[in-house]
């Protein structure tokens, strides 16, 4: 729809400034050419070069100072070292193979929820996580790789530190962010540059013009930022500035998700009082929510308050409507199995199958919480009575089918032909 595409393209223009544009189709493709105005790439693309010439300057003077000085060269030595193994750990904490080092500090890229499928193309911002990345690189590339960030080479053949090569890749983060300005994935790896060099103010500064930046119709996208601004105050920050960006966040995004959110990454990071007092303003604001009653459940399960649990779940049945009683109670029990006791799970299903034995879901999740705490032979038992309950024709065979996959897998060949001379017997006995 050409009409749609043109008043798109001019909202696009509008917000960006661009001063004029066009559109071509290729391929069954429509492609969107932008231009912007002259005078102010120019006047940006100056201002670059004067800041890369500056550093370069101030380079190589550290450089001769080095020569001269052998003591300040170690010294400085140290801190280039000191500066590559914290951009190395907030790459890592930015990065999707986040592991149990960064849960511990709260900061992971699975806390970013949105999907970004457009990141493949943000190649600038991959190319960092990509020098980071050991296991990938063969010994000899690692080493040429290491030897180019520690020291570049400038017109004159003179060997440069590693602050030209920062400067450098700055540049090519801000060439990401005009390209890809609503992409939160490219905004959060330009703040884990400067959290790696302990830069706290400039990678506030640029979760400010991200958020300044990304439109509000990307919540999304937008939702990642607020994330992110809240894990740095959490490792860099303190308690009011963390309280002040929580504030605004809640104030322009949804504020139910971010809270749970919040919660989820206190936990992580080991602040359990903090987190439980989140969850507390949460329930205050959202009593009739499911998910904020289940996560404050689990939270006082995970914490060992076992008691006080149960206590609060007569509290959450009374404040919410009916219809979500039954996964609301098969929650509590699922976080009983994994966090407090089994057997105290074990009641609770079997009180819910009793009140409605066709429920398929309480089965399965039953059947799952005994599979994943290693009760093979309970699971068996549960299995045998999931067949035998009577049920539609046309929904036993999925339940059939179940129980042949989980004899597959745990059984051996008596228990899969059990499985499928009872399958056979309930085919003959409705025909």
């Amino acid at each position: 729809n050409n009409h749609k595409l043109n008043k798109y393209c001019k909202k696009v223009c509008t917000e960006n400034k661009v001063m004029e544009f066009k559109v071509e189709r290729k391929s069954d493709q429509n492609i969107l050419i932008l231009s912007i105005d002259n005078d102010e790439y120019k006047k940006i693309v100056k201002e670059r070069k004067e800041n890369i010439e500056k550093m370069e300057k101030a380079a190589l003077k550290e450089v001769s100072a080095k020569s001269k000085s052998p003591q300040k060269s170690k010294s400085l030595e140290k801190k280039d070292l000191k500066d590559e193994n914290g951009l190395a750990k907030l790459e890592h904490c930015f990065s999707s193979d986040v592991g149990k080092s960064s849960a511990k500090l709260g900061f992971g890229f699975d806390e970013f929820e949105a999907n970004n499928q457009t990141n493949k193309s943000a190649s600038d911002a991959n190319s960092l996580q990509a020098e980071s990345s050991e296991t990938t690189l063969p010994q000899k590339r690692r080493s040429e790789e290491m030897s180019k960030d520690n020291a570049i080479e400038n017109r004159n053949g003179k060997s440069l530190p590693k602050e030209v090569s920062a400067a450098n890749k700055a540049n090519e983060f801000e060439k990401s962010v005009l390209t890809q300005p609503n992409d939160s994935f490219v905004w959060l790896q330009y703040i884990a540059f400067h959290l790696g060099y302990y830069d706290v103010a400039s990678a506030r500064a640029v979760a400010e013009r991200a958020l300044a930046r990304i439109p509000a119709r990307e919540e999304d996208q937008r939702f990642n930022i607020w994330i992110g601004f809240m894990n740095m105050e959490i490792m860099f920050g303190t308690n009011d500035s963390l309280k002040d960006v929580f504030d605004r966040a809640c104030q322009n995004a949804h504020p139910k998700r971010l809270h749970l959110k919040l919660a989820e990454i206190l936990e992580k990071a080991g602040k359990m009082n903090e987190s439980k007092d989140i969850l507390l303003k949460a329930l205050s604001k959202f009593k009739s929510s499911k998910k904020v009653w289940m996560a404050y459940l689990r939270h006082l399960i995970a914490m060992g308050n076992v008691e006080e649990s149960r206590a609060q779940l007569k509290r959450c049945l009374q404040s919410l409507d009916k219809h979500k009683h039954v996964l609301t109670i098969t929650k509590y029990a699922s976080d009983e199995y994994q966090f407090g006791s089994k057997e105290r799970g074990r009641n609770i299903f079997e009180g819910m199958l009793t009140n409605y034995p066709k429920r398929h879901d309480l089965w399965t999740i039953y059947i799952d919480r005994e599979v994943k705490s290693g009760n093979i032979d309970a699971a068996r038992k549960l299995y045998e009575r999931f067949v035998n309950s009577e049920v539609k024709p046309g929904k036993m065979k999925s339940r059939f089918k179940k129980y042949l996959d989980f004899e597959m897998k745990y059984g051996d060949e008596s228990s899969v032909e059990h499985v499928k001379a009872k399958a056979r017997l309930y085919v003959q006995s409705i025909e």
